[in-house]
């Protein structure tokens, strides 16, 4: 997503490319400074520079993004700058700028993005040992399990009508067919319920627990309610589980690790801060 459909959203950025193309924007711009210059730059607005450090910083977050690194997205990128300077000169000209709703704005995003750079440089502070990722690679399979199941379930809102589908089920009503009517789940509709192969660990709880005590073939006796509804659970079949290895998980390990780590530092740091709340 580029800058201008993340600051007016995608349905004025349509319009605005309409505009833009209307106009007829031009697709390249000369750079009016040097690498060796104190102040290199990328493109001038009316005057006002657009400078290399900024250009760099909107294209290192495309890239973070997922964007491929490319001429086309350089251009955009820099197209998208220009664009950005010509509207933010337009409101400055309307003073939009001294308005108390544009401060406050202002202030959370300066709050926000000093949140973030603090969180950054903890985080390349202190990275994950080679110890931290063996343990919780350690704590992933022991999670997984030994197996893996191929689980068909009805996901339902409410107790009752769960109990009124275990009982059709009881009478000898086919789960799929009964999943294709009455599931809230999407899976439900186009698969009768039919889940791909997961592990215990794929499953929010207490899911994992229950299909671990059932066998092949078995329904649940009960309904089982978690966080997505009431669920009536059947495990068709299972295999044993072979888990990735840890250098195949390395990068989930390191994210897992280093979340889990930055929460306890923030959480520190809020545990010492005097909070008054009104």
């Amino acid at each position: 997503m580029n800058l201008l459909s993340r600051t007016f959203g995608t349905h004025r950025w349509i319009a605005l490319v309409w505009l833009l193309g209307a106009w007829g924007l031009p697709t390249s711009y000369a750079q009016t400074g040097t690498a060796g210059s104190p102040n290199p730059r990328v493109a001038s607005v009316n005057g006002q520079p657009i400078e290399v450090s900024a250009f760099e910083l909107s294209l290192q977050e495309q890239l973070a993004a997922g964007a491929t690194d490319s001429p086309a997205l350089r251009e955009a990128v820099r197209r998208d700058l220009v664009i950005e300077s010509v509207l933010a000169q337009e409101a400055e000209k309307s003073k939009l700028d001294q308005g108390s709703a544009f401060r406050l704005r202002m202030e959370a995003t300066r709050k926000r993005l000093l949140a973030q750079a603090w969180q950054q440089q903890w985080l390349q502070a202190n990275a994950p040992t080679n110890k931290e990722l063996a343990e919780e690679y350690e704590a992933v399979l022991k999670r997984a399990g030994s197996k893996q199941y191929r689980i068909r379930q009805v996901v339902l809102r409410d107790e009752t009508a769960a109990r009124l589908v275990l009982q059709q089920i009881r009478q000898g009503k086919s789960l799929g067919d009964l999943a294709r009517e009455y599931s809230v789940e999407p899976l439900g509709k186009s698969e009768g319920g039919l889940l791909p192969w997961v592990t215990v660990a794929d499953l929010v709880e207490p899911l994992g627990q229950v299909v671990a005590s059932l066998q092949t073939g078995q329904t649940v006796s009960e309904p089982v309610r978690s966080t997505n509804g009431w669920h009536i659970l059947q495990v068709e079949a299972d295999r044993p589980y072979v888990p990735p290895t840890a250098a195949q998980l390395r990068p989930q390990l390191i994210q897992a690790v280093s979340q889990r780590k930055l929460s306890a530092a923030a959480q520190a740091l809020v545990n010492k801060a005097r909070i008054e709340m009104q």
